[in-house]
């Protein structure tokens, strides 16, 4: 009997589509720690950030300026207090599994082994629930109507996406049925990030939920799977097609783009990430105003529902919050939202 969900579609195809666009976020992780643990390979990117200060240093600068106003950016690790209540911690993620960022710093560690309880994205990682997320959220996924990716871009970027997709392993006979924002997050792993999840390495928040639950310290998430799938399907079609456009157009380069945003993760300079995918945008030829797109559904709306779901833990006290770092810091990051929420937020490491 086929080995097939609800819809009728083949589950392995379903669960590999679902681990790869999801990844992104740190679920791959999950899939890959099932595997035999093996030696890590190095294999590293390029700095395309750094990189830049050498072929277009006026580009560089300009990046590095747009990104440097931003707010709440000068730390990962935030104490979060209110009186009478033990004192809380908000932590920035990095949704990698290279060793500089998985081996935590001793104040991460300090703040996390103290904590009453801890509260990540997302809980439930395994296949079964990565599966049923998938199938309940087909209508998201693929196209349902007349239109048709390989209508959406041209034929040549089509061709690239089929490429990447096949070197990624991910199979591209459904590829015209996706839709993009599902193609644009399966390219955003590169080989080298695919190499270590093959070998068993495990993603920073991964990391961070397995020391909790080897110290009995209960683990809660502050949204669903099929919430985040529903979020990156909501940005209109027309800024995913350019989000895609980008990704198709540095395929080639992920592993270099993912160096240059765990550099800027280490430099603490996270707000020049938004301004330097704008960057990728114009010379890729698309549009870089759909980023405003992504920031409202994919960080914006996020964020207020994290802060919603965070304050009944709060007000417990002694909870540990990692969260991807792009939701910390601007007028609508967590640190601010949390300070509005009646909290005195202090920055740590």
């Amino acid at each position: 009997m086929p080995n097939t969900t609800s819809s009728g579609r083949p589950r392995a195809l379903w669960a590999l589509l679902l681990s790869a666009a999801i990844a992104h976020v740190a679920f791959e992780g999950a899939v890959a720690a099932r595997k035999a643990k093996q030696p890590p390979a190095v294999c590293r990117g390029e700095d395309m950030l750094a990189g830049l200060s050498v072929t277009d240093p006026a580009a560089h600068g300009r990046i590095l300026e747009s990104g440097r106003p931003i707010a709440n950016q000068q730390a990962l690790l935030w104490r979060v207090e209110r009186a009478g209540l033990a004192p809380s911690h908000l932590f920035g993620t990095i949704h990698v599994t290279d060793g500089r960022v998985s081996t935590l710093s001793p104040a991460v560690v300090a703040a996390l082994d103290q904590a009453r309880a801890v509260a990540v994205e997302v809980t439930d990682v395994s296949p079964d629930a990565a599966g049923k997320a998938m199938a309940e959220a087909s209508a998201l996924v693929t196209f349902t109507d007349h239109q048709r990716l390989d209508r959406l871009i041209t034929p040549e970027a089509f061709q690239k996406a089929q490429t990447a997709l096949g070197r990624a392993r991910v199979p591209t006979t459904s590829l015209r049925q996706l839709k993009p924002w599902v193609v644009t997050l399966i390219l955003a792993v590169g080989p080298c990030e695919r190499t270590a999840l093959d070998r068993g390495a495990k993603v920073l928040d991964q990391v961070i939920v397995d020391r909790a639950r080897a110290r009995k310290i209960p683990v809660v998430g502050l949204e669903t799977l099929g919430e985040q799938l529903q979020a990156a399907a909501a940005i209109p079609l027309a800024d995913q097609v350019e989000l895609l456009k980008t990704a198709i157009a540095f395929s080639d380069r992920t592993d270099d783009l993912s160096e240059a945003l765990l550099q800027l993760y280490l430099a603490r300079r996270i707000g020049a990430a938004l301004p330097f995918q704008s960057h990728l945008m114009e010379q890729a030829g698309a549009r870089p105003e759909a980023i405003t797109a992504f920031r409202r559904e994919m960080i914006e709306k996020r964020n207020r529902t994290m802060r919603t779901r965070a304050l009944p833990l709060l007000a417990k006290g002694g909870v540990f919050i990692a969260v991807g770092a792009l939701h910390l810091p601007d007028a609508d990051g967590l640190v601010a939202l949390l300070r509005d929420a009646g909290y005195t937020v202090t920055s740590v490491d």
